[in-house]
């Protein structure tokens, strides 16, 4: 850089006021195009935010959101059973038995014709999307312990109550809560976190919504 521009270079920077108009021109056009850069993008983020959802349904939704919904549903039932294995020492025999007979109507009435459901749609569908017929013979030995387990668990509340508290049989019922309510979480993680995103990735949004009436069908059907 020749001496003379150096030196006037040297001195803009110095004092600012110094910089000629045309560069303050240059200056506020450029920090303008960066605001209205910003302005744009986050309109453009808005904008597509708001197209993502047509007629209710967000397009970014996992083909298997119903039922994972289903199941944040169902967990905090799930989640009393287990809480009653805590509480349960503190209830008299008419609490016990109205407490009790509670969970057990919410494992027959709700859990049972779920998983009866799961059985004759959903995992058929797992099934032939790994190209395995018996992909998810696990699952179903899950539901089949759990559905053994609710029936255990009413024949021993029945003798529990009959002699309540014996300390005995409330630390059967105690046992059984406990366990029954780990199985069941722990089955729905299965679900969840191995089998569903299978279909998530084979399923359009269209094949789910058939796929879920059914089992809403067939889950009426079992309850």
């Amino acid at each position: 850089m020749p001496p003379l521009q150096a030196a006037a270079s040297r001195s803009a920077v110095a004092n600012p006021d110094s910089v000629t108009p045309h560069r303050r021109y240059r200056g506020f056009l450029n920090a303008a195009g960066v605001r209205l850069l910003g302005f744009g993008l986050a309109f453009w983020s808005s904008t597509r935010a708001t197209n993502n959802v047509v007629k209710g349904f967000n397009m970014t939704t996992r083909p298997t959101e119903p039922i994972r919904a289903e199941h944040r549903g169902l967990i905090p039932d799930v989640e009393a059973v287990d809480r009653a294995a805590i509480e349960l020492a503190h209830w008299n025999q008419e609490a016990a038995s109205d407490r009790l007979f509670h969970i057990i109507d919410f494992l027959e009435g709700r859990l049972l014709p779920h998983a009866a459901a799961e059985e004759s749609v959903l995992y058929p569908a797992i099934d032939e999307a790994m190209g395995a017929a018996n992909a998810t013979a696990t699952m179903r030995v899950d539901h089949d312990e759990i559905a053994s387990r609710v029936q255990h668990l009413r024949e021993t509340i029945t003798k529990a109550l009959d002699v309540w508290p014996d300390a005995e049989r409330t630390a059967a019922v105690v046992r059984q809560l406990s366990a029954l309510a780990a199985i069941i979480l722990l089955h729905f993680r299965k679900e969840e976190e191995v089998l569903l995103p299978i279909l998530d990735s084979k399923l359009t949004v269209d094949e789910a919504e058939a796929l879920f009436e059914a089992m809403d069908s067939d889950h009426a059907h079992h309850s």
